[in-house]
C-alpha cells in the first residue's frame, strides 16, 4: 500500500523555543530533537457472521458464529455487538466465547436481544461468538430473518454482513366436505 511507503519515509522532530531570565542574563534558543519514525495507531476491526441454514421453519434451532477480529496495529477498546433476536429466542447457556484472553470479554441478555462486550481487542487478535436461538411461531409464512450484528466501539461504528434466512416449509391444510343427509 501506498500509505506504508510514506509512512517508512515520514520522519518527525520537534522544535523547542525557549527564553528565561537569570537576573540580568536572559536565555534565548531554538532546539531541535532527534528524528523519529511515527507510529501509525490503526484499529481495523472485521467482523463476519454466519448462520448454520440458509433456510429454517419456526421450532428449528439455529446456531450463530460471529467472527470479530482486529487486523490494525493498535487495540480496540469498548467494543460492543449487539444481536438482534426478532422472533427468535435466546437457548439457555448456549453462549459460547472464544478468544486467548477470556477475562475482557462478557454478554447481557436482554428482551429480544443479546449484547457482547469486549473491553479491549488486542491487534492482530481474534473473538468467536457463537450462540443459539430457536425459531418462534411465525404467523407469516413469507417472513424472512435478517440478521446483522450491530458492532461499536469507542472510536467508530464497524459495518457487518447481514445473514439472510429464508423461511421453507409447507403448511397444508386438508379439509373433507362430506354431504349431509338430515
Amino acid at each position: 500500500m501506498w500509505e506504508d511507503e510514506i509512512m517508512k519515509n515520514l520522519k518527525c522532530r520537534a522544535t523547542l523555543s525557549y527564553a528565561y531570565n537569570l537576573g540580568d542574563i536572559v536565555v534565548q534558543n531554538v532546539t531541535n530533537s532527534n528524528f523519529i519514525q511515527p507510529e501509525l495507531r490503526e484499529v481495523n476491526i472485521r467482523v463476519r457472521k454466519f448462520a448454520s441454514t440458509s433456510f429454517f421453519k419456526p421450532g428449528d434451532i439455529l446456531t450463530y458464529t460471529i467472527v470479530l477480529s482486529n487486523d490494525g496495529t493498535y487495540e480496540a477498546k469498548g467494543v460492543l455487538v449487539k444481536e438482534d433476536l426478532e422472533h427468535q429466542s435466546l437457548l439457555k447457556d448456549s453462549i459460547k466465547i472464544r478468544a486467548l484472553d477470556e477475562a475482557l470479554l462478557s454478554h447481557e441478555e436482554g428482551f429480544g436481544e443479546v449484547t457482547f462486550k469486549i473491553d479491549t481487542l488486542a491487534p492482530q487478535n481474534t473473538v468467536y461468538l457463537t450462540y443459539q436461538t430457536i425459531v418462534d411461531e411465525i404467523v407469516d409464512i413469507n417472513f424472512n430473518i435478517n440478521s446483522a450484528s450491530k458492532v461499536t466501539t469507542d472510536d467508530y461504528t464497524v459495518e457487518a454482513n447481514k445473514v439472510h434466512l429464508v423461511q421453507k416449509y409447507a403448511k397444508l391444510v386438508c379439509e373433507k366436505k362430506t354431504d349431509s343427509i338430515i
